[in-house]
């Protein structure tokens, strides 16, 4: 499905850049103390957030969008922050 998809592909971009980490988090049961911290307010899966070095959010992205999540990774390796607009603290239309 598209979550193996963005890992696969998040693997790929690893094996080839030592400045990209990956976490993630495996949700089973929705209703677990994990799942509310992190997921509410999620209605769609994948659901990436790419932060930089520092530690800064750059950008959420919802579903699979594997040309969002190159531009987002290369937009963190050059320190540009820009919440998605379509993700929960983004800013919408």
């Amino acid at each position: 499905g598209p979550c193996r998809r963005v890992s696969h592909v998040m693997n790929a971009i690893m094996s080839e850049r030592d400045d990209v980490a990956l976490r993630k988090i495996d949700i089973v049961d929705w209703d677990t103390p994990v799942a509310q911290q992190h997921m509410t307010g999620i209605v769609q899966l994948p659901y990436t957030i790419i932060y930089d070095k520092a530690g800064n959010e750059v950008r959420r992205l919802v579903g699979l969008d594997i040309p969002g999540l190159n531009a987002a990774i290369e937009a963190a390796s050059a320190g540009a922050t820009e919440p998605a607009a379509d993700a929960p603290g983004g800013t919408g239309p």
